[in-house]
């Protein structure tokens, strides 16, 4: 073959060719051809009018592998909510149980356990519905029944407690339990190391012991609000014997709080004195209340305040010297917690810091008009590895988080003595947070806001 050219038209493909006779023969044999005039053979090729597709194959191929990937997730996702199921069937047979146990009259809940109710209930109807739009099941159609009727139970009991008879019923079995260990001589009055002193005495030995919490309940405000303090006034002015007071928000301050003439105006949250807003300042949450006056450091500053609870109106702003403020050294999960105010048998105090003592605690006592300093104590402890502090008799008492539940008692330092102690006094909790934690003298109880509801401790004495 000598030379050669192409063309192509549509599908036909046409070679012009100079070849030899031999050549000519071969050719004829693969393909159909003819002379032109000048001798020269023309060969007509016929190609399929389709090449091979390749791009739909490379199309094909990516529509697979995401296939493939979405159902690797689907199997996944079943795989997961099957285990799911299996747990969630588990808690809602004990859910079931506990309800059980509520109706029977076997155990006494209060507000606190049926807000637990409610919001175990409200998590597994999130996983019912989750679970309805991605399966098809008649499982997930029985769960999401068997939630309905638990959850129309739970209300149902919750209704019939409206005046906290479930609380008040807890109450007279622990009275109960009192009489009975009494009767068999499982508690030896003459013989015991504890003692109740009268209101307003350091007539004993010191803190031995606390009760178990007794939850009064929930903030008016509701369970959202997780911030706040409350208490007793810890020297009341005549007629006003019986004053309690709660701060609270949803944040490390207040601003509003309610007064209540009586114990039980307060538990029933019936016919409060007053609901009052602090139109000024904002309270940090380690306030306190003695002679009809609340006591509080403005927050984030170093000023303290008397704000009376009578007129309405701020009496004394003074700053407490040297104090470090600003969330430097606060206690354990209270932020801005620089100046925490108590009250016990010897007056009014403030726990805090100075960058002098670079975080040990700086304990003073204060006058109860001016909010002048009259004394100060330097305690060879470290404010920020504490949550919460208290005064008794002139003594420090310090906490420390140990569990969820359970905070300790675990150090104390005397003024009277300039001496310091370790303890070991377990304080039980019924939320995780310990918002505020204040002792009060007229009734020798601990008063803890507990992530929204309002606990209290009696306090048990060295003879």
């Amino acid at each position: 073959m000598n030379m050669y050219s192409l063309w192509v038209s549509g599908a036909l493909l046409s070679v012009l060719l100079h070849c030899s006779w031999s050549e000519v023969a071969l050719l004829d044999s693969y393909a159909h051809g003819s002379y032109d005039a000048g001798g020269r053979c023309v060969c007509n090729v016929y190609l399929p009018n389709t090449t091979f597709p390749a791009d739909k194959v490379e199309q094909l191929q990516i529509v697979t592998q995401d296939l493939s990937q979405s159902v690797h997730q689907q199997v996944t996702k079943i795989s997961r909510y099957e285990e799911m199921l299996l747990t969630y069937t588990s808690q809602l047979q004990h859910l079931a149980k506990r309800v059980e146990d509520v109706e029977s009259g076997q155990i006494y809940y209060t507000e606190l356990e049926f807000q637990l109710l409610h919001s175990e209930i409200r998590d597994m109807e999130k996983l019912v519905v989750e679970l309805s739009l991605e399966i098809n099941n008649t499982i997930i159609y029985s769960l999401s029944s068997e939630l309905t009727n638990i959850s129309i139970i739970v209300d149902s009991l919750e209704k019939h407690d409206k005046n906290n008879i479930l609380a008040t019923r807890r109450e007279v079995e622990a009275l109960k339990k009192k009489l009975k260990a009494c009767s068999e001589n499982r508690i030896n009055v003459s013989n015991s190391a504890t003692f109740h002193p009268l209101p307003g005495s350091c007539n004993h030995g010191g803190l031995k012991d606390v009760s178990k919490p007794f939850m009064v309940k929930r903030n008016w405000r509701g369970s959202a609000y997780r911030f706040g303090a409350w208490g007793k006034d810890s020297n009341p002015v005549p007629g006003r014997e019986n004053l309690y007071w709660v701060g609270t928000d949803n944040t490390n301050y207040f601003q509003t709080f309610r007064l209540y003439s009586s114990y039980q105006k307060l538990r029933t949250n019936r016919a409060p004195l007053s609901e009052k807003p602090l139109r000024t300042y904002k309270a940090q949450l380690n306030a306190v209340v003695l002679n009809n006056k609340l006591y509080f450091q403005q927050y984030n500053t170093h000023t303290l305040t008397i704000y009376d609870l009578t007129s309405n109106s701020y009496i004394t702003r003074a700053q407490l010297p040297n104090v470090a403020y600003g969330n430097k050294f606060s206690y354990i999960d209270s932020a801005y917690s620089d100046i925490d105010l108590a009250v016990d048998e010897n007056g009014l105090w403030a726990i805090y810091s100075t960058d002098q003592a670079m975080g040990r605690i700086v304990l003073s006592s204060l006058d109860n008009q001016t909010l002048a300093v009259t004394n100060t104590w330097n305690v060879p402890f470290y404010k920020p590895t504490a949550s919460q502090g208290f005064m008794v008799c002139g003594v420090l008492y310090l906490t420390r988080p140990i569990t969820m539940h359970d905070e300790e008692i675990f150090f104390a330092y005397d003024t009277r003595t300039n001496t310091s102690k370790n303890m070991n006094i377990v304080l039980e909790k019924k939320m995780e947070g310990m918002r505020s934690l204040d002792y009060n003298p007229a009734d020798h109880k601990l008063y803890m806001y507990n992530d929204g509801y309002l606990v209290t401790y009696d306090v048990i004495f060295q003879m």
